[in-house]
């Protein structure tokens, strides 16, 4: 009970930690460059560096938003901001992205992503459920004592139920994935406060030869690759997708915390713009891969990336000296 108090404490007194806005950097940059796989490989899932990234950089910055969503109190402002931060630009780019492709809106299409956010910036719609359902288990728990996992554990039950009743539809099953890697990073945080003692670096290197061992067979949606020579049932494979997503997540998260708590300004300003970067990275990317006419396909995807990197920050940075611009396209006051 004591150290839950002054975990409690220290959370309430906490002060931006550089290295998280460093990993958020780097986070988004593997963003843009597996969308760019995407957009230029036809069957980019068989390809190892696009199955590479996908296998831990959706999850930590799941982790990450999780983590940094563990105030130590219930807010009563946080579903409105992130209402502002998350939701206005998912549904204004639903209608918005279309128009800039096509010269029209289609309001059909917007619809579409609506009720399928999986066809849109569905991260910062799943974002804006977790970070919805965590706050009001914190109010519960504060107000009526209500266990904070309690609540989280029946909401994750509930979700269970809407995806077998509406399965991609209003991204259920996504939600339901994806919920895991937000609530550890969340929980994590009460994890580093305890008086539990371990040796990080012996912990990581488990972490790290794991991962190397595991993430040459992984998929981003089907079978371990090694089921073409022994099948162990839909159940192993789909504790083997979540255990190497985990596994990776947690290597990453202390190669991170280890080597980038530091100043990296380019980074952290990256870090920083995260959201912003996420939601106008989409339409460059499309931009770039049309217009820019390299036949070999690793040589465009290395041009793509290096353009769209930097210009997806830069239009970040135009957009935010527009003040209501700021608010419908990137979520900012």
């Amino acid at each position: 009970m004591l150290c839950k108090r002054l975990c409690k404490s220290n959370m309430m007194q906490a002060k931006r930690l550089p290295y998280l806005d460093s990993i958020k950097g780097v986070l988004i940059i593997l963003v843009i460059i597996g969308h760019a796989i995407q957009f230029c490989i036809p069957d980019y899932e068989q390809n190892f560096c696009f199955r590479f990234i996908y296998s831990f950089h959706m999850p930590l910055f799941f982790f990450v938003s999780g983590y940094l969503a563990n105030r130590g109190y219930y807010n009563s402002s946080v579903i409105g901001k992130r209402a502002c931060q998350l939701l206005i630009p998912f549904i204004v780019w639903a209608f918005f992205a279309p128009l800039l492709q096509t010269g029209s809106i289609d309001i059909d299409k917007g619809l579409q992503v609506l009720i399928y956010p999986d066809k849109g910036l569905w991260f910062l719609y799943n974002l804006f459920f977790y970070s919805a359902i965590f706050n009001i288990a914190e109010f519960l728990e504060e107000k009526y004592r209500i266990r904070h996992i309690v609540t989280v554990g029946a909401v994750v039950i509930i979700l269970y139920v809407l995806m077998f009743l509406f399965h991609t539809k209003f991204n259920c099953s996504q939600l339901c994935y994806h919920i895991i890697f937000y609530g550890i990073g969340y929980y994590y945080k009460w994890l580093q406060c305890t008086c539990v003692k371990y040796n990080s670096h012996i912990l990581n290197c488990l972490l790290g030869g794991v991962f190397a061992l595991t993430v040459p067979f992984w998929t981003t949606n089907g079978e371990p690759l090694f089921y073409q020579y022994v099948n162990w049932g839909g159940a192993f494979s789909y504790l083997y997708r979540y255990g190497v997503q985990v596994v990776g997540m947690l290597f990453f998260y202390n190669l991170g915390e280890r080597y980038l708590n530091r100043s990296l300004p380019i980074l952290q300003k990256m870090g920083i713009s995260t959201l912003g970067i996420y939601a106008v990275q989409f339409t460059i990317l499309r931009y770039l891969v049309e217009f820019i006419p390299i036949e070999l396909v690793s040589s465009k995807i290395i041009v793509v990336s290096i353009i769209a990197i930097p210009s997806s920050y830069f239009a970040v940075v135009l957009i935010r000296k527009v003040k209501y611009v700021r608010l419908l396209l990137i979520g900012e006051k």
